[in-house]
């Protein structure tokens, strides 16, 4: 089982798709998915790239984890 600190991860900070998919084991298509159903929200676009707030990493981290 993988076990994440939820203090390495920074809510004012904001992370982008592979720093997602690290910190929560997955694959990139995993997270895609997890966007179309809505269990996390991407919040800030810039130059056609994804970023996550570091709120929504821990909320999924609490989540599934």
């Amino acid at each position: 089982m993988l076990t994440i600190d939820l203090s390495t991860v920074s809510e004012s900070k904001f992370y982008t798709t592979n720093e997602v998919c690290a910190l929560l084991g997955i694959h990139r298509n995993t997270l895609s998915n997890y966007v179309k159903r809505r269990l996390i929200k991407p919040t800030a676009h810039r130059t056609n790239h994804l970023y996550y707030s570091g709120k929504e990493v821990k909320k999924m981290l609490q989540k599934f984890y």
